[in-house]
């Protein structure tokens, strides 16, 4: 029943509904290619430095801590340049205050940033911020726009600091990252995961042969034969010579 949809498509039906259907398929998957096991060695190099076999779950437990410190030096160093930025323009805001004093100070001093440093108590990194901007671009400095990039970085600040604080809130975020790589690189699986599910297993001699009806009969003469059914007469069945019929006994095959 294969189309378009359906590339590979097989359907088996049981000669009988006697035919245990779920012993049918773990017959069919033990002798069969309809399913292969396909054993795995998972030697790795764990986060300690060593190589070590390990199952799947400990794996996936030693994947997730490593995930979970990739995220957390990444915050760290997001949060460092966040800090590093609203130290410049904490000093740029300051220099906007005194734009003139400060454009003055830069014309007139043959070395402007020990004198910036310590006439506005400022850092090195803050002066050579306020030295490195030409001065066309120090006079055009707006404070409004100062302010609106500080309140976005303050609100980064915060928002990094509540996750690099709280175990809870950094595995939902590493949840919801790991459900947007899933859906912009993730594919519909192509199996299943099943637990606890019974092993294949090939049908042995006695599972082969059928379970019907039968009639057990028994010779005079010690001959034993049987027919399929039980609404046969046992007495008009052909006998050698000589021989007739000393009783039956009606059951199954299997």
């Amino acid at each position: 029943e294969s189309d378009h949809e359906n590339p590979t498509r097989i359907v088996i039906v049981p000669r009988s509904n006697r035919v245990d259907c779920d012993q049918l398929m773990l017959h069919l998957f033990a002798t069969t290619d309809l399913e292969r096991n396909y054993r795995v060695n998972m030697n790795v190099i764990g986060l300690d430095g060593k190589p070590q076999v390990k199952s799947l779950i400990p794996l996936l437990k030693e994947w997730l801590q490593f995930r979970t410190q990739v995220v957390v030096n990444r915050l760290q160093f997001r949060l460092n340049k966040i800090l590093e930025r609203l130290h410049v323009l904490e000093g740029l805001l300051v220099a906007y205050l005194n734009i003139d004093e400060v454009i003055a100070i830069i014309r007139r001093e043959e070395k402007p940033k020990p004198v910036l440093i310590a006439k506005f108590k400022l850092s090195e990194i803050q002066a050579e911020a306020i030295l490195e901007l030409k001065l066309r671009h120090l006079a055009k400095l707006e404070e409004i726009k100062i302010k609106n990039e500080v309140e976005q970085l303050e609100k980064d600040r915060k928002t990094i600091e509540l996750l690099l604080s709280s175990e809870t809130r950094l595995k939902t975020f590493i949840k919801k990252e790991l459900r947007v790589i899933l859906e912009e690189f993730g594919d519909q699986r192509r199996c299943q995961i099943i637990s606890d599910v019974p092993s294949a297993q090939a049908f042995n001699d006695q599972d082969m042969i059928p379970a019907e009806n039968v009639t057990v009969v028994l010779s005079e003469k010690g001959w034993i034969k049987a027919a399929k059914g039980h609404e046969i007469e046992s007495s008009s069945l052909n006998y050698k010579s000589g021989d007739t019929f000393l009783k039956d006994a009606k059951g199954r095959s299997n």
